[in-house]
């Protein structure tokens, strides 16, 4: 009886110790051109941040996929303090940034 009980108890403590915390997002930043850019991994979206380095206006492409499926974003950034950043969400996982589109 005994033996029956501590193995219950070690499955038991065993269920606990997989039962472990959600993984951690990855964070990914890079440049590209006058651009700083950054994501995490997300679950259902990814939103990128960006920001115009530049004091003129650039435009920042980012190659998105989401299995087979490619798409493209060209976003014009003002290179004007204050407006020189910002963020687009898609339901995608971006693959490259470059300056131009």
């Amino acid at each position: 009886m005994l033996k029956k009980l501590a193995v219950v108890a070690a499955l038991g403590l065993g269920g606990v110790l997989f039962t472990a915390a959600p993984a951690q997002a990855s964070y990914h930043s890079g440049t590209a051109g006058c651009f700083n850019w950054s994501w995490s991994d997300g679950i259902a979206t990814t939103t990128v941040y960006y920001h115009n380095t530049c004091s003129t206006e650039k435009n920042l492409r980012i190659h998105w996929k989401n299995g087979s499926l490619d798409s493209y974003s060209c976003i014009a950034v003002s290179g004007e303090s204050g407006k020189d950043r910002g963020s687009r969400k898609h339901r995608a996982v971006p693959v490259s940034f470059s300056e131009g589109c």
